[in-house]
């Protein structure tokens, strides 16, 4: 833009980036407790044997950012100066309209200096103009340069950690909170467990060793109730006032992303249809979803629908189970479940606060959505396959299975009721039968529904809030 001066321009990239004045990057901005996608983002960024640029793309406010400034606090403490982290938010107005080359010239003029390293975070990339060629280009032409940028939007088809943009890029999602995530964002460290338990090693292990690990944990059941109402969103999680907490997640996340986002990234023209939809999904998350008879329900075309749908899950904002074969291959013309993605926005949505947690039903629903996402964070690198499967006898409907490419498969069952009961009948139990190297669980609501079941280890008991934890 010819009507901005380089002073201004350098001004705006002073302010996002105090540290080369301070030499130092806040404890504020780079917060101590360090998510998995950090530990991956920062493993990729020193692979010096395999050039790749480092795109993190999940919802707004999942924390993104933050994992950039943890990374600029740890580059500059290990391998370069502060002067040679440059921080840019393409959701500043006035860098949004600057071609990226700009923003680059007057940092080198001004900042780095000849030809020195450098590393860029690059926030918000997808508001920046033609942002994939300029990262193909930095790629290629700057070895000089190692580059971490940030998306709200997924930036190819399917999800996970694998290479895009021809081998130049690696895409790493940010999902919200694991339950395990929240914990430590509020200060709960990890739990002392002995070692040689996780949730694959759990079910064989002797009966006096599977008591003292529930032991254990029965600490973090209280916890568990929070997570389910507020516990996604890292600024949301260590608020005490739900209402408030529910506000912020309206104003920054829905709104923002559904009526601005969404317009600018994927062409929206009519905002009002999305959000019909999606206070839809939220009243009937995990429900089968018929596109023909939802679309004449909202009075929008299918096509419509059907492009929202898609939108919505590319802002991971929803969470798809299509219906699956027991070997893992999907039904053709079959209904998918579709979840909204986390139940702090679900409970935003339709202002569900404490009295939620009374609700058998609408709690059951949420747990099935955090098993959903919390089984594809865990097996992610793995590029695993999930979904439900129906009964081939009964026609009921197992909650979700995971094939994971060269691992054993997993199945859960969602019981997250008081005393539930658990049928001969229940597709779990058919499951397995076709399926003999599954682990199968059923995820329950209590400490007391825990252990073998029907003495085997292949059908295990265990509460929501450990199977999630061990999930990590």
């Amino acid at each position: 833009m010819s009507f901005l001066e380089d002073t201004q321009v350098l001004q705006v990239l002073r302010g996002f980036n105090p540290w080369w004045q301070t030499g130092v990057v806040s404890t504020e901005c780079a917060r101590s407790f360090r998510r998995s996608a950090f530990v991956r983002a920062f493993t990729w960024l020193n692979n010096d044997s395999i050039r790749r640029t480092v795109l993190l793309t999940g919802a707004r406010r999942v924390g993104k950012t933050t994992i950039l400034y943890q990374l600029a606090q740890e580059t500059i403490q290990t391998s370069l100066q502060a002067h040679q982290v440059l921080y840019i938010s393409f959701d500043h107005p006035m860098l949004k309209m600057l071609p990226m080359n700009r923003i680059m010239e007057i940092y080198r003029a001004n900042i780095l200096g000849g030809s020195e390293s450098a590393l860029l975070l690059l926030d918000e990339i997808n508001h920046a103009e033609d942002w994939s060629t300029w990262l193909k280009y930095l790629t290629d032409y700057s070895p000089q340069y190692k580059v971490v940028a940030t998306g709200s939007v997924a930036a190819t088809v399917g999800s996970g950690e694998g290479d895009t943009g021809t081998g130049r890029r690696v895409e790493i999602v940010v999902p919200t909170l694991s339950f395990y995530e929240y914990l430590g964002v509020r200060g709960q460290g990890p739990l002392p467990l002995p070692g040689g338990i996780s949730l694959s090693t759990l079910p064989s292990l002797p009966r006096e060793q599977q008591q003292q690990a529930l032991a254990l944990f029965s600490a973090l059941e209280p916890f568990f109730s929070r997570y389910l109402l507020v516990g996604g969103f890292p600024e949301t999680a260590t608020l005490n006032d739900t209402q408030l907490a529910q506000q912020l997640l309206r104003e920054d996340c829905l709104d923002r992303v559904l009526k601005r986002d969404m317009a600018t990234l994927f062409g929206v023209r009519n905002v009002l249809d999305l959000e019909k939809v999606f206070v839809y999904l939220s009243l009937n998350s995990g429900q089968l979803i018929g596109q023909d008879s939802v679309a004449r329900e909202l009075n929008i075309s299918r096509i419509t629908l059907n492009s929202h749908l898609q939108s919505l899950e590319r802002a991971y904002l929803t969470l798809t189970s299509p219906p699956l074969d027991h070997k893992g291959n999907r039904i053709p013309k079959s209904r998918a479940k579709v979840y909204v993605a986390d139940a702090a926005l679900r409970n935003a949505v339709l202002l569900k606060w404490e009295d939620a947690l009374t609700d058998a039903s609408y709690l059951e629903s949420l747990v099935e959505a955090a098993v959903l996402s919390h089984l594809a964070g865990h097996f992610e690198r793995l590029r695993p396959t999930l979904g439900h499967w129906k009964s081939i006898r009964t026609s009921r409907e197992l909650s979700t299975v995971a094939f994971v490419p060269g691992r054993a498969l997993v199945a859960a069952q969602v019981k997250y009721r008081d005393r539930p009961d658990i049928l001969g009948s229940d597709p779990l139990l058919e499951f397995l039968e076709l399926r003999p190297e599954c682990q199968g669980f059923f995820v329950t609501k209590s400490s007391r529904d825990y252990g073998p079941f029907a003495n085997s280890s292949r059908m295990f008991r265990i509460p929501a809030f450990m199977f999630l934890y061990l999930l990590g």
